[in-house]
């Protein structure tokens, strides 16, 4: 690692940029912490407002003019850009920012493997620093179970409501004497892809399917709760692919999600099938979802050790991120200097930079 100073002064000022209630959730920790820190705060859904210190946490892709004097790029999401892994950076560059913030060593491991690209590389580098979301961490321990029994509680919080999902979900618990979490993504806010009807239509279905059949215990939870207020109860996780899937480690939850179950496309709405990460979730086959759980609920102990070490490898600084991102920024507007630069694998590249980043253009175009 090596640290960098800038030549310029910056005033205790910044502003976070977000685009729906995901992402302020991410940034909401560090906004309480830089203005009880005597820092001018703001939160911004304008990703083009002027600012001395900018944090944006939209993919770079949705940002078409950087206004800040001091600009910081994160990620909003654990699995952003996935379709594209481990090329993240050919889609969503980060070369016009000033700093880039990632959240652990899968990430970063990711990142030097594209350090030849010159989309890869902001102005001055990047720093692990963690993942707000995990300052403060509340435990199982910390809280009853919302129930009021000793029942295993099953979390379902899908990405998309799409494909039957849902009722497939609802069927395959009905004889295991579980109790039932349900949590959407907020797709009814105007501010977060309200284009998706469908998706809107599917939940609604879902919901009614569950009321008129479910024989447990169950909570319609709020589609804007923050998931980690939820991950305290929840010992076994149902999802289709989503960043849950990386939090979820953080409290050691058994993963499931049907490998053939269909995705809602980024691109032009077209199907396609779950993306996979089998080193930190369970995939079964939508026939055979029922058998798996039942087989996870018998042996949980065994699958709960399986991932109870590998969250250190996609999260750093857990439980005390926002310190250290407020420590990063903060010495850099007392002193000018940026601590803790991951040293790049390799040189830039510049022929094949160029290359990409002209067929790129030309498909955009």
């Amino acid at each position: 690692m090596e640290q960098t100073k800038i030549n310029y002064k910056l005033e205790k000022n910044i502003t976070f940029y977000c685009e729906d209630i995901i992402e302020k959730q991410l940034i909401e920790p560090l906004y309480k912490k830089f203005k009880n820190n005597n820092y001018k705060t703001k939160i911004t859904n304008d990703l083009s407002e002027k600012s001395e210190i900018g944090y944006y946490c939209s993919p770079s892709t949705h940002i078409k003019k950087i206004n800040s004097k001091f600009s910081i790029i994160s990620l909003g999401g654990m699995d952003q850009g996935k379709l594209f892994w481990p090329n993240f950076w050919k889609k969503e560059p980060w070369n016009k920012f000033d700093l880039g913030f990632l959240p652990g060593n899968y990430w970063c491991d990711m990142w030097q493997k594209s350090t030849w690209y010159s989309g890869a590389r902001p102005k001055i580098g990047v720093v692990i620093t963690g993942w707000p979301k995990t300052q403060n961490i509340k435990y199982k321990n910390d809280n009853k179970n919302i129930f009021n029994n000793n029942k295993l509680n099953i979390l379902y919080a899908p990405c998309f409501e799409n494909d039957n999902k849902g009722i497939e979900v609802m069927k395959s618990i009905e004889d295991l004497n579980v109790n039932l979490l349900v949590k959407h993504l907020p797709w009814n806010q105007p501010f977060e892809r309200s284009h998706q009807k469908d998706i809107r239509e599917n939940i609604y279905k879902m919901i009614t399917y569950l009321r008129n059949n479910h024989k447990g215990q169950y909570k319609i939870l709020n589609s804007r709760t923050n998931i980690f207020d939820i991950f305290n109860q929840a010992n076994i996780l149902i999802t289709d692919e989503s960043s849950v899937i990386y939090e979820s480690l953080l409290f050691d939850i058994p993963v499931i999600s049907c490998d053939d179950w269909l995705m809602r496309s980024n691109n032009k709405n077209l199907p396609r099938l779950v993306k996979k990460n089998k080193d930190i979730c369970i995939y079964t086959k939508k026939s055979e979802l029922n058998k798996k759980l039942l087989e996870i609920i018998k042996n949980y102990s065994d699958f709960q050790e399986r991932i109870k070490n590998k969250k250190k490898n996609y999260f750093s600084n857990i439980e005390n991120s926002v310190d250290y991102i407020y420590e990063i920024i903060n010495e850099m507007v007392k002193s000018r200097i940026i601590k803790s630069c991951q040293i790049p694998k390799y040189k830039v590249n510049f022929f094949k930079s160029l290359y990409l980043n002209l067929n790129f253009y030309f498909k955009k175009n």
